[in-house]
């Protein structure tokens, strides 16, 4: 007997639960509401309860960081308004060497965040591989201004504006992640075109200020104010990156952990499902692949 097309997988299917399984999660749900705490037999439940906290920890940590750097920011935002030249050497230093450290915190608040990679960005190798040069792109200048800043000086800030691109992107990234309010789609190829072309006018506008106009002051003041802005933009993200973590262990502790929609596991679990029903229905054409990339063209 030929089944229905509305049950065949790929076609809208999806597993009926049997009436155990319907008691059981009725049950979970009036536990919900009476807010009691659960319990369960899952040890893994344990283990990403404990991870969470470490991530919410982490986090924090991360979030104060980056109100750090926004303060070295508008410090030397101050400094550069009030044209003040008692040491350039030491100025110079905080400022490439803030620039890695404030690399280094967006590397691993994007590694420690509870959500996704796809919910972030809807093309995360791309993401990885603008950090992998946002730190190498930091490092390198604050080197060179600490061996010889008279000699150096120039190639250091050309390097330091052009790695605004890949900066710009990372924050703006970040931006439209909190500005989607934790929604489970992925960003469309518009919403990256559009990050990419904010981040490339940022770049070029550091650029032109510093090489064909030379007005170095103007193009420190437009860094540190874009500083200012991306360490706010970074602060709010990991806030937001321990709220998720702390609402994913209430969720565990007192809710149904399937109504979390930011976990790794759920999207996993909806990317292998989507391969799956490609698969069966004879539309394979798209490849999946384990780092967040499956479904998309």
């Amino acid at each position: 007997m030929a089944a229905s097309p509305n049950k065949e997988p790929g076609n809208g299917w999806a597993p009926t639960e049997s009436a155990p399984l319907q008691a059981a999660h009725a049950a979970a749900r009036a536990q919900q509401n009476e807010g009691r705490l659960n319990t369960s037999q899952n040890v893994i439940l344990l283990y990403r309860m404990i991870e969470l906290r470490s991530l919410a920890f982490v986090n924090f940590g991360l979030a104060m960081l980056s109100l750090l750097y926004l303060a070295i920011n508008l410090v030397l935002l101050f400094l550069t308004i009030m044209s003040y030249h008692d040491d350039g050497v030491i100025l110079h230093h905080v400022e490439f060497w803030s620039t890695f450290f404030y690399a280094s915190i967006e590397a691993f608040a994007l590694v420690y965040t509870p959500r996704a990679i796809i919910s972030i960005s809807g093309r995360p190798t791309l993401l990885k591989v603008l950090l992998f040069f946002d730190v190498v792109a930091t490092f390198c200048p604050a080197v060179l201004v600490t061996l010889n800043l008279e000699e150096f000086e120039s190639i250091a800030h050309q390097i330091e504006y052009l790695n605004e691109l890949t900066m710009a992107f990372v924050n703006l990234v970040l931006l439209a992640s909190l500005l989607k309010s934790r929604s489970d789609a992925p960003q469309k190829d518009s919403s990256t075109y559009t990050i990419t072309l904010a981040a490339l006018a940022i770049a070029c506008v550091q650029l032109a200020l510093y090489d064909i106009f030379e007005m170095k002051r103007m193009a420190h003041v437009f860094e540190f104010s874009f500083g200012t802005i991306s360490a706010f933009v970074t602060f709010a993200f990991c806030l937001d990156n321990r709220s998720l973590a702390e609402d994913e262990v209430l969720c565990i502790m007192y809710g149904n952990h399937r109504d979390c929609t930011d976990c790794n596991g759920r999207h996993q679990q909806r990317a292998v499902a989507k391969h799956r029903a490609r698969s069966l229905s004879g539309d394979a054409k798209v490849p999946y692949h384990s780092f967040g990339d499956a479904g998309m063209a």
